[in-house]
């Protein structure tokens, strides 16, 4: 049997920027599919990254929008 010669552990985010090229654009279809009019930039979206959590997320931004 090979002997292992290391371990790569992942977590979101760490290798490939999944937050705002993968949850970002999955989100936004979403949006959309429920017609929705809401698209997050990236800008947007790297704000909205201080949230934890995609329904926290979600709540936080719009209870953003319905004060402006």
């Amino acid at each position: 049997m090979a002997e292992l010669e290391a371990v790569i552990f992942d977590q979101d985010g760490v290798i490939a920027d999944t937050e705002r090229d993968g949850h970002r654009v999955a989100f936004n279809r979403a949006f959309k599919e429920f017609n929705l009019n809401i698209e997050w930039g990236v800008k947007t979206y790297g704000e909205l990254l201080e949230v934890g959590g995609g329904k926290e997320r979600m709540r936080h931004y719009l209870l953003r929008q319905d004060k402006d």
